[in-house]
């Protein structure tokens, strides 16, 4: 009986301690969301003016070497 009982602590608390940790983690990840999407939009931003001036550039080498 005390083995049964012992089993049946450890698959419950396994359970709890599996749900307490994923509650821990998604409260940090929504906590987090604002940073995250503030260096993305960064990250893109700078991106896309990185392309946009390398493909300027390329525009504006092609047209001085047609002059």
């Amino acid at each position: 009986m005390v083995h049964r009982v012992i089993q049946r602590v450890d698959v419950l608390l396994t359970q709890r301690v599996g749900e307490v940790v994923a509650s821990v983690i998604e409260a940090q990840t929504r906590s987090l969301l604002p940073s995250i999407r503030q260096e993305l939009e960064f990250a893109i931003r700078n991106s896309v003016n990185e392309a946009v001036a390398d493909e300027l550039s390329h525009i504006d080498q092609a047209f001085k070497s047609t002059e």
